[in-house]
């Protein structure tokens, strides 16, 4: 009876990616944040460098050079903007699935006899996705000698996020 969804579930529980757009600062800048316990230093990088300069196998602090995959710098705020949005998107997967299963069923069923079945779905309203504010203002701004990236910190930065540019 409930094929569709049945199917949708285990194409979810195999994987998929959900393409989920980081909110940038008025000045086209990414929040990050160092992954190290020890760091946590919030800074921002120009997003078009992030995604051009900056390697995924491996992003520098630019406070203590601790060194991570690119996937490891999300926010707190991110981080929970992300699962949201992961939620948001299971949610219409689930609901969309549910109602044509409910559709598909409800076409099979006998019309004008004595007992009639059917099916209905009332999944409530989907949450309204808020992208996260990219917060401080008061940020100073970097551009690497080496290479030209372009990023932004709290405080002082010691080394570009492309740190292997030197």
């Amino acid at each position: 009876m409930f094929k569709k969804l049945i199917r949708e579930m285990k194409r979810l529980g195999q994987g998929i990616k959900v393409p989920i757009p980081m909110p940038r600062d008025e000045k086209g800048y990414l929040d990050r944040c160092c992954p190290s316990s020890e760091c946590l230093a919030e800074f921002k990088v120009f997003l078009e460098d992030w995604r051009d300069k900056v390697k995924d196998e491996v992003v520098y602090c630019p406070i203590c050079r601790y060194e991570a995959k690119s996937t490891a710098w999300n926010t707190v705020t991110q981080k929970r903007y992300i699962r949201e949005a992961a939620m948001v998107h299971l949610r219409k997967v689930v609901k969309q699935a549910m109602e044509d299963d409910a559709r598909s069923f409800n076409a099979r069923q006998p019309r004008g006899g004595l007992i009639s079945i059917s099916l209905s779905v009332k999944p409530g309203r989907l949450p309204i996705l808020i992208p996260p504010d990219a917060a401080e203002a008061l940020r100073q701004d970097f551009v690497c000698e080496s290479c030209a990236c372009r990023y932004s910190s709290l405080g002082a930065a010691f080394f570009c996020p492309a740190y292997d540019c030197h």
